[in-house]
């Protein structure tokens, strides 16, 4: 299995960013608040902010949710949460993916096959 490469994650953010354009534009979505899923799976008050805030969660409300200076899925792009390990980052998409957290009237099917065309050209999959 290869490692998934700066370039690739960069693949994955947009796919999920700008969504898949084909005939239409398909759109992943959550079913709840994106930071909340954020907060169930990690410690994000307890994680250091990288500009002045007391922690990541802060940063996260202050730049993401209040004055949107984030773009929508920035975390896929680097090691803000730190993903830093293939296996890390793929059971970390791989979660997007659970019904309780997809909102079902989104077009994640279409996403998650886009994802798995991207990830079989690395020789990997996660589902």
């Amino acid at each position: 299995m290869k490692k998934i490469t700066k370039i690739t994650k960069r693949e994955i953010f947009k796919l999920f960013k700008d969504g898949y354009r084909d005939y239409g534009i398909y759109h992943y979505d959550f079913e709840e608040d994106e930071i909340d899923f954020l907060l169930q799976n990690f410690d994000l008050e307890n994680m250091p902010s990288k500009v002045n805030y007391p922690n990541l969660k802060e940063e996260f409300i202050k730049n993401y949710i209040t004055n949107n200076n984030y773009e929508r899925f920035f975390y896929l792009k680097d090691d803000t949460l730190g993903l830093c390990n293939d296996s890390e980052y793929l059971g970390f998409l791989c979660k997007f993916f659970h019904p309780e957290i997809r909102k079902e009237e989104s077009d994640w099917k279409i996403i998650l096959e886009k994802l798995m065309t991207c990830l079989k050209k690395m020789d990997m999959n996660f589902i």
